[in-house]
């Protein structure tokens, strides 16, 4: 623990090396980066049991809790209730406002449920285009260890992160308008001790400059 990155690189091409040798390795990391760069097979635990267990390219793109989705910091997530399925679609309610999702043939009606959104796939610009699920203010472009990130905050203080340049001129405080693919934003059951980590918002409060969606139901 606590190696600085010249350290870490040749003590992670010393285990690569002795894999290659035939040696299994057991390794355990809070580091995302770590535990999918290097593993063939990943666990994920908490509070010392497993939550779910795969590759590493499962694990960060087929989350199966909250929590997993937290911890690849990959997801965007919006905690809510579904209140309508028809042929394929959900309608998340997140404090008055109705999302359009994707859902399987599972039978979801009225339990709480996180909205993942990818933050590959998290599309943002200042034209309203008829598309969109949620308006927010656009707070600029950040570099962090994951590189190149917008942020844009939701009405009731919850921030959500892009790593998708806006399609049309936008300024830090602007107003702007978000949408997804909804194959990139899976719906996911929460634990019944799931609760929001500090600085996230569990629901979306209904007051502007978010607009309600309409009307799949």
């Amino acid at each position: 623990s606590a190696m600085d990155a010249q350290t870490r690189q040749r003590m992670f091409a010393l285990l690569e090396e002795m894999r290659r040798q035939g040696t299994s390795i057991v390794y355990a990391s809070s580091r995302p980066d770590e535990a999918f760069g290097y593993a063939q097979q990943a666990v994920l635990m908490r509070d010392g049991r497993i939550l779910q267990a795969g590759t590493p390219r499962q694990l960060m793109e087929q989350p199966e809790s909250p929590f997993a989705a937290r911890f690849t910091g990959r997801w965007n997530l919006i905690l809510g209730e579904v209140t309508g399925k028809s042929k394929g679609r959900a309608a998340l309610e997140a404090g008055g406002v109705t999302l359009d999702c994707a859902a399987d043939g599972t039978e979801i009606l009225g339990q709480k449920m996180a909205l993942c959104i990818d933050r590959e796939a998290l599309h943002f610009g200042s034209r309203h285009q008829g598309r969109h699920q949620l308006s927010g203010v656009f707070r600029g472009v950040h570099w962090g260890p994951e590189g190149q990130q917008a942020q844009i905050e939701l009405a009731d203080g919850q921030m959500l992160f892009s790593r998708c340049m806006p399609e049309d001129d936008c300024y830090p405080g602007s107003l702007v308008f978000l949408w997804w693919d909804a194959h990139h934003a899976p719906l996911i059951p929460m634990e019944e001790d799931e609760a929001a980590p500090d600085g996230e918002i569990s629901t979306i409060k209904g007051r502007e400059p978010i607009k309600k969606t309409a009307d799949l139901f």
